[in-house]
């Protein structure tokens, strides 16, 4: 990467990168403080959506993307000063993000893999200096593919994860806490419920599952580590989740309707020379009405299924 890019990698340009993101956090909840203490809502929701979606990656330059939420903080400020706002106390809008701190993690990620692919990991195969990789794995560290096609065993392994997240979800008192956190996280915390320890197992579990995904797609379809191989299967897996307000059944049905759609795009791209963004304009759409009324996806699996959907 030094030599494509002609710049130097050190570990102070890590510690500037943490720095951007650490800014940016503090931006988020400082937003967050003065929409929660305006009697009125200050900015409207599609307003503070925008924001959101900035702050969590689609802005690529973090100091353009620490800009906008400047500015965005400051009128905020402006107007609550003023006491402007859209609705009064009953109708209130709050701003509650609590993906967006761990998402801004994204920036980070993908620059410590990159390092390893252009670093120490980097393959010296002929080739690899256009295309900086690692060496090809064995076949013993290959996940299996079915039937000559790209399904491999990484689609049994999901199954299987959302099998063992339905029994503990629905049968465990350990699930219970977690619905109930979800549900109503003030009435948890009056049960003696500890939200704080619950939400960081649930972190790191859900990082674990993120990982094992990642090892499938590598080790079954590409055989070698390279470099931004994922096109954005997080924030994928982030639209299904509110989809599917936590239903399992909603949550493959959703896994699968998301995968046609993108899978579409891809093909109406090389076909049809339409603009691959538009899938995302669809996508960003979808979440939009999702965020806006989460009772939309939840009552639509509530009729489909007679099962209450869990997140919100």
């Amino acid at each position: 990467l030094e030599e494509v890019t002609g710049t130097a990698f050190s570990p102070d340009r890590f510690r500037e990168t943490a720095n951007k993101v650490n800014e940016l956090r503090s931006l988020i909840a400082e937003t967050k403080g003065l929409l929660a203490k305006s009697d009125a809502s200050p900015m409207g929701a599609i307003e503070v959506m925008n924001a959101a979606f900035a702050a969590l990656s689609y802005y690529g330059d973090l100091d353009e993307c620490s800009t906008v939420l400047m500015e965005f903080r400051d009128l905020v400020k402006e107007r609550s000063e003023k006491e402007e706002g859209y609705a009064g106390q009953d109708l209130r809008l709050v701003w509650v993000t609590p993906p967006a701190d761990p998402l801004l993690m994204n920036y980070v990620a993908p620059l410590l893999a990159g390092y390893s692919v252009y670093g120490m990991w980097r393959s010296r195969e002929v080739g690899s200096a256009a295309f900086p990789q690692t060496v090809a794995f064995p076949d013993a560290a290959r996940l299996p593919r079915f039937f000559g096609t790209r399904v491999h065993l990484g689609l049994i392994l999901g199954l299987v994860a959302l099998l063992v997240f339905w029994f503990v979800m629905e049968r465990t008192k350990w699930g219970l806490k977690m619905r109930a956190i979800g549900g109503n996280p003030e009435a948890a915390r009056r049960l003696g419920i500890r939200l704080g320890l619950y939400i960081v197992v649930v972190m790191f579990i859900a990082g674990g599952i993120a990982g094992l995904a990642g090892m499938a797609e590598v080790t079954a379809l590409h055989g070698r580590l390279r470099a931004g191989f994922s096109p954005g299967y997080g924030f994928m897996g982030f639209l299904i989740s509110w989809l599917a307000g936590g239903n399992p059944l909603g949550i493959l049905m959703m896994s699968f309707v998301l995968a046609i759609v993108f899978s579409g795009g891809t093909l109406l791209q090389i076909t049809q020379g339409v603009p691959f963004a538009a899938i995302n304009v669809l996508m960003a759409i979808i979440l939009f009405v999702v965020l806006a009324d989460p009772r939309f996806s939840m009552s639509a699996f509530k009729k489909a299924f007679g099962s209450r959907g869990r997140g919100k």
